[in-house]
Order: C-alpha cells, then sequence, then structure tokens
C-alpha cells in the first residue's frame, strides 16, 4: 500500500471509530446507583418515584405483600413509618446511606443502611435485562397489611 493511501486510510478509520462509539452515550446506571436513588426517592417521600424504579413484578409483591390493590406509591407510603421519612427532622438520610452491591452474572444484591429508610430497605434484588438493571424487589423489611 503506498504511503498516500495509508494516510487517507487512518482518517477514514478514525472517523469510522467516532461514528460508532457516537451512539454508545452513558453506560446504564450501576446497581449501586439505582439502590441510592430508591432510598433516597423514598428518604424525600417520593413515592411516586421509587415506584417508577421498581419493575413490575417488584410493585406486585408489594401489593400481595399487604393484600391491597392501591397503586403503588400509597403502599410505600403506608409501609414506611411517617418519622422515617420526614426530613424536616432528618434531612441527612438524604445524603449518607450506605450501599454495598454484589454482582454475580445477570443478578446483583444491594446492601443498604445508615439511615432510617435505608436500614427499612436493608437488600434489595436486581436484574440485568437487555443490558439495564431492574430492581426486583422492594427491600428486605416486608410490608405488611393493616
Amino acid at each position: 500500500m503506498s504511503l498516500i493511501r495509508r494516510r487517507m486510510l487512518v482518517p477514514v478509520l478514525l472517523l469510522a471509530l467516532a461514528v460508532a462509539t457516537a451512539g454508545c452515550g452513558t453506560p446504564p446506571p450501576s446497581p449501586a446507583t439505582i439502590a441510592e436513588n430508591y432510598v433516597n426517592a423514598l428518604a424525600g417521600g417520593n413515592y411516586a418515584g421509587a415506584c417508577a424504579i421498581l419493575s413490575g413484578g417488584a410493585q406486585r409483591e408489594l401489593r400481595a405483600a399487604m393484600k391491597s390493590s392501591a397503586g403503588c406509591a400509597a403502599l410505600l407510603a403506608r409501609c414506611l413509618p411517617t418519622q422515617e421519612t420526614n426530613l424536616e427532622h432528618d434531612q441527612v438520610q438524604l445524603f449518607y446511606s450506605n450501599v454495598d452491591q454484589r454482582i454475580i452474572g445477570s443478578r446483583a444484591t444491594v446492601a443498604t443502611s445508615g439511615t432510617a429508610v435505608a436500614n427499612r430497605v436493608r437488600r434489595l434484588r436486581m436484574v440485568r435485562r437487555r443490558g439495564a438493571w431492574q430492581l426486583i424487589s422492594y427491600g428486605q423489611e416486608r410490608c405488611r397489611s393493616g
């Protein structure tokens, strides 16, 4: 291959590489990030936001545990005692929860602790589907009806 062809080939390859990687974007959030977002939503009283993070199966599990057909947000509000989500008394819980993720293949568990809400949630289960992690449990603390 002549020197002229090689010089032309390098820019073409670099352009092709740039185009190929441009669509990649940022990687999907890790299990730890998803757990932090979920705990922060709960701690802030944003139950609708927390429910948006939960898979449909986790929401059905919550309804079954509470023996109710009410919406996910209403059930989470009943599940967590008011003093645990009252930010007027403790805004620290938005910043200092601990998360410890363990990933084995396409499954992950995340232990949460350090704040009242994180201590109630304790353990979350996730599964990777189509390259993204899905939260398939609402927490280890079981919400009960009544």
